[in-house]
């Protein structure tokens, strides 16, 4: 799977990614300071964005307030320190994986754990410069 987080929207070869930008969802994509994530590659970060967005919906337009978006943000880095040293069983639990995501996880995890601690990386960071300029930042589903 393919966890590099791209930069420029007219790079991507396909519609199929997540992008995530700075302040609330103005009807368009494809937006230059957006982030882009393969959305498969991003159901990985889901699980903790969904604890404290309930609401988190992969296939919508979510704006997420800044009160949420921090802990997602602290919650990610969290995540791809603790990634390092993990077995398969317990990355899946620190992310809060769906057990229809697990199923396949466990050889997944061993082949691409640096990647997937990158990408938690840079959502993190994506989503506190976000916050520092802005009260809500946009996870816009495909």
């Amino acid at each position: 799977m393919d966890y590099a987080v791209r930069h420029n929207p007219k790079n991507l070869e396909s519609t199929g990614f997540i992008e995530i930008m700075p302040g609330r969802y103005t009807g368009k994509h494809w937006q230059d300071g957006a982030i882009f994530i393969w959305e498969d590659a991003f159901t990985i970060a889901e699980g903790i964005i969904q604890e404290y967005f309930p609401q988190y919906d992969h296939l919508a337009m979510n704006d997420i307030p800044r009160s949420a978006g921090r802990l997602i943000a602290k919650d990610l880095q969290n995540a791809a320190d603790t990634l390092q040293f993990a077995d398969p069983d317990s990355a899946g639990t620190t992310l809060r994986l769906p057990s229809w995501f697990r199923q396949d996880f466990d050889k997944e995890f061993l082949a691409h754990r640096m990647d997937m601690r990158t990408m938690l990386r840079e959502v993190s960071r994506a989503l506190h410069q976000a916050y520092d300029t802005k009260e809500y930042a946009c996870i816009l589903g495909v």
